[in-house]
This record gives C-alpha cells, structure tokens and sequence, in this order.
C-alpha cells in the first residue's frame, strides 16, 4: 500500500487522509504504477451519514483504500482527532484535485463515466480543447454510452482497460455501489478510481462550481443550497441534525470501535 497521511476516528470507525491537491495527483502518479486497483473516496458530511446510516455503503466503502477530507467539517473533525493543526487545503474536493491532474502536462488517459450525454460530452470537448495532453474517453452516467471522440465505439469495459484513471460521476451512492460492484474485475487492475460526484457536470460547465475560496471558510455549502434549493435543502438543513443522532447512537454503543476493530484485524 502507498504511504498517505492518515487519521483515525474510532468512535465513528472511520479514518482519513488529509491531503492537498497536489498530493492527491502524486498518489495518482504512483499508484497508477501498480498493479492493484486503488479507490479514492471521500469524506463529506453527507458520505459520513450513509457511512453510519446504510449497511451497503459501509460494505462498499471498505474496497476504498483512501478517504480523502471533502467538507469543512470533515476537517474539523481530522483536526481534532490528530490533534494537529491540519491546513486549509487538506479539506480537497474532487474538483481541486482534478483540474491539478488535468493542468500537470503529463500524459494520462482518463476515463469519465457520469453526467448526463450532453454533459458527458461538452466536459470531453473542454479537455480536448484545454488539455492536449489528457486522452479523455467520456461516458455518459446513464447507458454508459461514449459521449467522446476518444470513446467512439468503445464499450466503458475497453475504455477502462486503457486508462490511468477512472472518474465515476453518477451521485453518491449510486456511482459508489457501481465502484464496488466493478472495481475487482479484471479491466480495474492497476487503475485508480474516484467517485467524484458532480465534478463533470462543473467541468463541463453545465453546473456552476462554487468559488473554492467558500470551501476554506466552511460556506461552499451555503452557495451550492442558493443555487439549488430544491434539490439540496434537505441535505444541507435536515441531514445534520439526523447525523448528528446517528452519530451520538454509534458513539453511545460503541459501534464505531467495534467496526474499526473489525477493520484493523482484516488489513
């Protein structure tokens, strides 16, 4: 396994990896370079209470090998539990590390399943245009159809097995069952795989990406539930409070010591 910072929290029996942008990229230069399959996950307040809440995402999370810090208070929680003082842009969401990726020069064949067909396809013409070192291969998020020039007449098999790395944009926890249920095949060896939510949909243009200054103060969420309120008010107002009690009942009965246990005894 490639060394990463980590940081465990046992009364929830979670750990995270609090890294910057640039680390993120270098882990995916090194990783790439095996021949086991690496998942890149995150951690925003949202994943935690799936995390805690449904058996089949915490099952799907265990394939995960890195659990990046997206969210301020995922953050928080890091700095606490490490006692350190962990700086601002160790909170990375997959849009920060991304665009680093896509800006390095280097040569990479990224393979994007997400979005909707239009999406999927004006975020495969950005990268051309911007990134002439990137080989993107688009698919869309709903028949995993070729949205790219790149991808034309590939089946997201044949593409996957050409890649550096896979970007699985299909909402949380769809594009994470459909990570778990994939990543052991045989087209995943040596690939590095990230659910990155809606980053394709801000890549392509057609959702507005919050400034990234928001997400160092711990507001991003405040301008993502302005902009759409309907779909994101009862992540952003109902869930915490259900997190929060959640939490307390796996703290109060030891449940997150006991599946870090069970985590400890397996690696």
């Amino acid at each position: 396994m490639i060394d990463t910072p980590e940081v465990s929290i046992d009364s929830l029996g979670i750990t995270l990896h609090p890294m910057n942008a640039a680390e993120v990229v270098d882990l995916i230069g090194a990783a790439s370079r095996t021949s086991e399959p690496l998942w890149i996950a995150n951690y925003n307040l949202h994943a935690l209470y799936l995390y805690l809440k449904e058996p089949r995402f915490r099952e799907a999370y265990r394939k995960a090998g890195v659990f990046l810090v997206d969210g301020w208070p995922i953050l928080q929680l890091a700095r606490i539990a490490s006692r350190r003082k962990l700086d601002g842009d160790r909170r990375v969401g997959s849009s920060d590390w991304l665009d680093v990726l896509l800006e390095s020069g280097e040569r990479r064949t990224v393979v994007s399943i997400g979005a909707s067909p239009e999406s999927a396809r004006l975020a495969a013409e950005r990268v051309e245009q911007n990134c002439p070192d990137v080989v993107w291969m688009g698919f869309d998020g709903y028949r995993l159809e070729p949205q790219s020039s790149m991808a034309a007449g590939l089946t997201w098999q044949d593409a996957v097995r050409k890649a550096d790395v896979v970007l699985v944009g299909r909402g949380m926890p769809t594009q994470e069952y459909w990570i778990a249920e994939n990543i052991e095949s045989d087209e995943f060896a040596g690939k590095v795989v990230a659910n990155v939510g809606g980053c394709i949909d801000y890549l392509s243009g057609t959702q507005d990406l919050a400034p990234r200054w928001t997400g160092r103060f711990g507001v991003e969420w405040l301008y993502r539930l302005a902009r759409s309120p309907r779909r994101l008010a009862f992540r952003y107002l109902v869930e915490p409070a259900l997190l929060m009690v959640v939490a307390a009942r796996w703290i109060a009965t030891g449940e997150g010591r006991r599946v870090a246990g069970e985590e400890e005894r397996k690696s």
